[in-house]
Formats: structure tokens, C-alpha cells, sequence
């Protein structure tokens, strides 16, 4: 994963959630919290003869927790589109059950951090570095 492709995916997160904000805003909920992700893995698979099976597997996907009036639901989609977003909100209000406390952080802490930039990528060639150690 590249610079350019690490920013985009970083790009993709805050776009989705924002839409999942706004989409739990629109639907009522007084609060929740959003977790979005989109990851690369890198996969090996070492046989007895070369060649080695590297393979990249990438996850994305947006969950919501919402809490409103002692009541707790929790919603996930996997992807990072509009329609994971509205799933996943739809999901969570969907589900809400009676909870005795509220898991969510006081409203004085949330917001109240700035994002962490994202780190760069780890090359593609490290990966195949490593193998070739391992193999050796």
C-alpha cells in the first residue's frame, strides 16, 4: 500500500464516518459512537518448495453504537459505502435493548481529541524480506 493509497483509505474512514453520523443524527439517536475500518493484510503461505503465496486481504467496515433513553443497540456492515453506513444505523436502532448504564464515554470527552495522522504504509517488498528470512 502506497502513500496515496494509505490517504485515500484514510479518506474513505472520515467520509463514512461522517455519513454514519449524520445518518444517526437524522434518525433520532441522542447518542452514539461510530467505528470505521479498512485494513490491508498481508497473508503467507509457506510450502515445502518455493514458491511463496503471499496474498493481501483487505477489510472495511463501519459499526455503530447508539444509546438513547436506557436503551443500547449495536449495528455493523462490512464496506465503507452510504449503504454500509445506513445498514449499520439501521441495524443499531433496530436491536436496541434495555442496559442498566450507559457504555458511552461522558459527553465532556468525546470530541475532544484531534486525529492521529495516519502512519505510513509498510512497504510491499518487507513483506517478501521477512519470508525469504523465514524460509531461509
Amino acid at each position: 500500500m502506497t502513500g496515496a493509497d494509505a490517504q485515500e483509505a484514510f479518506d474513505r474512514l472520515a467520509r463514512t464516518a461522517t455519513t454514519t453520523r449524520d445518518l444517526a443524527v437524522h434518525s433520532g439517536a441522542t447518542r452514539w459512537e461510530v467505528f470505521c475500518k479498512a485494513s490491508a493484510v498481508r497473508e503467507l503461505t509457506f510450502c515445502p518448495d518455493p514458491p511463496l503465496e503471499v496474498t493481501l486481504v483487505r477489510e472495511t467496515g463501519v459499526a455503530i453504537r447508539t444509546v438513547e433513553r436506557g436503551s443500547v443497540g449495536f449495528g455493523a456492515a462490512a464496506g465503507l459505502d452510504a449503504d454500509a453506513a445506513r445498514s449499520a444505523v439501521e441495524s443499531a436502532l433496530s436491536c436496541q435493548s434495555p442496559f442498566p448504564v450507559d457504555p458511552l464515554p461522558p459527553r465532556r470527552l468525546l470530541d475532544r481529541t484531534a486525529p492521529v495522522a495516519s502512519p505510513a504504509a509498510i512497504p510491499t517488498g518487507w513483506t517478501t524480506h521477512v519470508a525469504e528470512g523465514l524460509t531461509q
